[in-house]
């Protein structure tokens, strides 16, 4: 694991979430890790707080500089071996196929199926104009 890139708080992260394995809410996080997301100024850890936004920020720089596979959802946040990492996208890429066929179905029975432009601009209603 190269951590070169990374903050001091960001390497804290990553050996948080490797002593803890599994689902963390950021709250959780947050509340283990006060010394280094929450400032005096800003004891609030609510969902828009700046404690919150540095610890996306941090998750985002992580995933960024390949140093760790970190799943974030609305149901947590975990850190994942690359087996784990690629069976959770397997399912997001499942639900996106899944996604594009009920388009392509309703696009289908509107009878629109040739009027369709590779962005996604229906023909027959865009004016000369645009």
């Amino acid at each position: 694991m190269n951590v070169d890139f990374l903050t001091v708080r960001q390497r804290f992260l990553i050996q948080y979430l490797q002593l803890h394995p599994g689902l963390h809410k950021q709250r959780e996080i947050l509340e283990a890790m006060r010394p280094y997301y929450v400032t005096e100024k800003d004891e609030d850890l609510s969902h828009e707080g700046t404690a919150r936004r540095r610890l996306t920020a941090d998750i985002a720089a992580i995933r960024n500089n390949g140093v760790a596979a970190v799943i974030s959802t609305s149901r947590g946040i975990m850190l994942t071996t690359a087996e784990g990492f690629a069976h959770y996208h397997h399912g997001r890429i499942t639900q996106m196929k899944r996604a594009i066929a009920r388009e392509y179905q309703a696009i289908k029975e509107f009878g629109l199926i040739d009027q369709i432009d590779m962005d996604g601009r229906i023909r027959a209603f865009i004016s000369e104009d645009e």
